[in-house]
């Protein structure tokens, strides 16, 4: 019985060595005897047998690639952490820029604190606002008493004038009683003219006095008052910019802006026109570093080729392209989806797309290069997004058909 079992799985070995065996000799068959438009470059970007452009020999170089949408394909993502708590799209949906996607759990709390946030802001303008006004007033007022200040030298002036007068009346009293003095003869002026006329000097000496110290005191507390009215407006300047710098309007208004990005962050928006295309998460479950959604612009789509370096020079802008896969409906499954170059990359890189041919180079280092299809081929490709396809260039130097 034992040996029979071992009998069993020897065959059964050298059946799957069989099998193995013809598929590398197919392999090797295919690779030396298939037809070759083009000379091989180093990298294998030959041209197969394939239907289509391997029969057009203008189409001489041969690269994989993949369909992608000109804009790229758009991962949205939520805070990691965050529970979804509605998923407001569906799969193939057509949505516009600023449509809301998805919402999670987090966007009540966060619109109250943005809520809290703003009213803050109000409340701390209408505050500002009221003791700026208090403070105008202030300096209004302060304004006032300077002016009044000033106008209390026009008094003084006035007082000035006066004293001026008193002293030219003393002085002229003074005269006339000294002349009255030097005249002895009572026969010319009688004792009691003299006697009167002092008393008149006298009352004009202390009138002027009285003047005199009168100005001088307005004149010191005119100075005080200026003084003083200049300190009381300083003071109310200062007190008003106290008030802008006690009312953090700017830092309120960065924490209103603060918040409200966190509120925008509890959504999910389309940032641009376009369908989506996956949903990866589902309501109730918490986001982590992958996408929510996948969308894309499928209005325009091209097809990034991974073309060898040493065969990149012969690639130009503006050169025909086709796109081959047997997932094309017609009539791009016979024919091929048409394109031009529109763009080769200046960074060399190891290949992203792989060969279904066993004997491809594994490790081969390519040039991508971008290919625009046209739009008719465009609507056509929209359903195939980052699916892998041949595409075979006019390296001959042939233009793209308008």
């Amino acid at each position: 019985m034992k040996n029979k079992n071992q009998r069993q799985l020897l065959l059964a070995a050298a059946g799957a060595g069989l099998v193995v065996a013809g598929w590398l000799l197919h392999g090797l068959w295919d690779y030396a005897f298939a037809p070759k438009p083009a000379a091989p470059g180093a990298g294998g970007n030959r041209v197969s047998a394939a239907a289509g452009p391997a029969r057009d020999a203008k189409y001489n170089l041969r690269a994989l690639g993949r369909i992608e949408p000109a804009g790229k394909l758009l991962d949205l993502c939520g805070v990691p952490g965050d529970r979804l708590a509605q998923l407001l799209v569906k799969e193939l949906q057509e949505v516009k820029a600023g449509q809301e996607l998805a919402v999670f759990d987090s966007r009540p709390l966060r619109e109250m604190e943005w809520q809290a946030a703003k009213s803050q802001r109000e409340e701390a303008e209408q505050r500002l606002e009221a003791e700026l006004k208090v403070a105008d007033e202030r300096i209004a007022a302060a304004q006032l008493a300077v002016q009044k200040a000033d106008a209390g030298g026009l008094a003084l002036q006035a007082e000035g004038i006066k004293a001026g007068v008193l002293e030219k009346s003393r002085a002229h009293a003074e005269k006339t009683f000294l002349l009255m003095t030097e005249v002895g003869d009572v026969r010319v002026i009688a004792p009691h003219e003299r006697n009167a006329q002092e008393l008149a000097f006298q009352k004009a000496d202390a009138e002027w006095q009285a003047a005199k110290k009168l100005l001088e005191k307005g004149q010191h507390e005119w100075q005080l008052a200026k003084a003083a009215a200049a300190a009381d407006l300083r003071a109310a300047e200062a007190a008003r910019q106290q008030v802008q710098s006690a009312i953090p309007i700017a830092s309120l208004m960065q924490k209103e802006k603060l918040a409200k990005a966190m509120l925008d962050r509890a959504a999910i928006t389309a940032p641009c026109d376009g369908v989506v295309l996956k949903t990866l998460l589902r309501p109730g479950e918490s986001a982590g570093p992958q996408p929510v959604i996948q969308m894309a612009d499928l209005n325009e789509m091209i097809v990034v080729a991974e073309v060898y370096e040493g065969e990149v020079k012969k690639l130009a802008k503006g050169l025909a392209a086709v796109v081959h896969s047997p997932a094309f409906r017609e009539p791009y499954d016979k024919q091929g989806m048409p394109g031009e170059v529109t763009h080769i990359g200046q960074v060399v890189g190891r290949a992203g797309a792989r060969s279904l041919d066993p004997l491809a180079a594994a490790d081969r280092r390519v040039v991508e290069v971008r290919v625009k299809l046209k739009p008719e081929a465009a609507r056509a490709a929209a359903q195939f997004v980052q699916m892998q396809a041949e595409v075979y260039f006019a390296a001959g130097g042939e233009p793209a058909v308008p």
